[in-house]
């Protein structure tokens, strides 16, 4: 979702709110009695359960070749971040993935078992600000700017997954008054709103918003038949060797693949469990970062093009998108604006494929998206709501972990967000175009 938009779309939401809602107590905020509510706290992950299950998600894709050499030797740290939905719940426990003294990757681990996946998200995501840093910031803005308020609540949430932002709900000692903060981890770029007030049904703003309660009730399912493969996988490198889930950092490739192919050997029904299941990565992208808050879909098309050897800036592409206003300011794309750079030809300025097409209606699959990289087609992948806003990526690769299908994105949002994302069952996107 575009920071702009996203932020015009929760004060608007807000102030909605707070014509219908009375002023509530910290402890009484974003709360209701609803199904959904209760099937997500009801199955909260205990999180060295998710640490397992990351360290076995990262150990399966080192040895496939997912992941590539830079992971190996790299450590999964136990110390966690929680990251919140928009309407309280816990979504992520999110972890630091480090190599020689440094953060090569994140690690979103499901904080509920109602998401399906055991890892949500896996890869190079590591956000222009840490969050012990925009911790620390938030506190110096808050003694700065809002002298008098006390501290109701403090979290990460995510607002434009995956990225993060801080949520901070102060009230004036005096006057009662209450702020929400909202502080985003990208730009560190702040929005001051009147009331701690997220409309519950709000689909623009709450990752599980985007779930349906039927799907949710699969994701259960979908969760303990891949805690079942994870508990085998576990069995079988412990009887090759205990010590793997542990020490794995201090082994080399070799090590690794052969404790896991080890662990393999004879086992017909686990072999339909492992990485043998199915990956395919296009290669040839570079990665880009999205020059402003709105250029993602220009953003997206540079790296598309790098795949074949085009090279313009991104405002040599927005240009021709008519990605800008009449004063030459930024604009967002839609799909209608992004075709027109695809289909262009190299003396307009365009990447010269003019059967390029895309697709909305009805929402694209997990199956359309194999479809276009087995033909070795990368495409943009956009995640649109109801109100027509979206955030675009580069599509180039599937995998089939342990039963769990992930796509292999390039994300613009921030620099060399490269991951795997977690594709839960009967998940659905309205917005993919196809370079052709």
């Amino acid at each position: 979702m575009k920071r702009l938009k996203l932020i015009t779309v929760l004060m608007a939401l807000l102030l909605a709110a707070m014509a219908m809602v009375p002023m509530v107590s910290a402890g009484e905020l974003n709360k209701d009695s609803g199904d959904i509510r209760n099937l997500i706290e009801s199955n909260y992950i205990p999180v060295d359960i998710a640490n397992e299950h990351a360290t076995i998600t990262m150990l399966n894709m080192i040895q496939s070749g997912a992941l590539d050499g830079r992971w190996v030797g790299a450590k999964i740290n136990p110390e966690y971040q929680t990251i919140y939905d928009v309407n309280g719940e816990k979504l992520f426990y999110q972890f630091t993935v480090e190599k020689n003294g440094g953060k090569i990757g994140i690690i979103n681990a499901a904080a509920s078992k109602v998401l399906g996946g055991s890892v949500i998200s896996i890869g190079s995501i590591i956000p222009s600000i840490s969050p012990e840093d925009l911790n620390d910031y938030s506190k110096k803005v808050v003694a700065e700017k809002f002298s008098g308020y006390d501290q109701i609540s403090n979290k990460l949430i995510c607002i434009d997954y995956p990225v993060v932002a801080k949520m901070i709900s102060l009230k004036n000692v005096g006057s009662g008054d209450e702020k929400v903060l909202i502080i985003d981890s990208r730009d560190r770029s702040i929005k001051t709103l009147d009331s701690f007030t997220i409309a519950v049904d709000s689909e623009n703003l709450s990752f599980y918003k985007q779930i349906s309660l039927d799907d949710m009730k699969h994701g259960l399912s979908t969760w303990d038949q891949g805690n079942n493969a994870f508990l085998s996988f576990k069995e079988k490198w412990t009887s090759v060797n205990p010590e793997i889930l542990s020490n794995y950092s201090s082994m080399d490739i070799s090590q690794i693949k052969q404790i896991l192919g080890n662990a393999k050997v004879g086992t017909t029904a686990s072999q339909s469990l492992l990485l043998q299941d199915g990956m395919v990565i296009i290669s040839g992208l570079t990665h880009s970062m999205q020059e402003t808050s709105v250029w993602c879909g220009v953003a997206t098309a540079k790296i598309i093009s790098s795949k074949y050897g085009v090279s313009y800036t991104q405002d040599r592409i927005a240009t021709t998108m008519g990605a800008k206003d009449s004063n030459g300011n930024p604009i967002g794309t839609n799909p209608t604006m992004e075709l027109v750079y695809y289909r262009a030809t190299p003396a307009n300025y365009g990447l010269n494929k003019p059967s390029s097409t895309y697709s909305d209606t009805p929402f694209t699959t997990w199956d359309v998206a194999v479809s276009e990289i087995n033909a070795g087609l990368p495409f943009k992948i956009g995640d649109l709501n109801s109100e027509g806003l979206g955030h675009a990526r580069a599509c180039n690769g599937w995998l089939i972990n342990g039963g769990n299908k992930y796509l292999l994105v390039y994300d613009p949002a921030d620099w060399g967000w490269i991951y795997w994302d977690y594709v839960s069952p009967g998940r659905t996107y309205r917005n993919f175009v196809f370079v052709r």
